[in-house]
């Protein structure tokens, strides 16, 4: 039997749009958590074909422009 708080989490998910970001800096304990929770994500055949770059401060800016 699958776990009632993972059924709940997966029913509430929701996409998140620029409009309704905060502001508010990510520390990096939990983006390093978050990273390393995705790695975990099925992919076909184990390829796992994604990577990821991290963008804040000068570069995010840079990147926006």
């Amino acid at each position: 039997m699958l776990d009632v708080n993972l059924l709940e989490n997966i029913k509430k998910r929701r996409s998140i749009f620029p409009h309704e970001f905060n502001g508010k800096k990510i520390d990096n304990a939990t983006i390093i958590e978050l990273l390393e929770n995705s790695n975990t994500a099925p992919s076909h055949k184990l390829t796992q074909p994604w990577f990821f770059k991290i963008f804040s401060g000068k570069s995010k800016k840079k990147l926006a422009d």
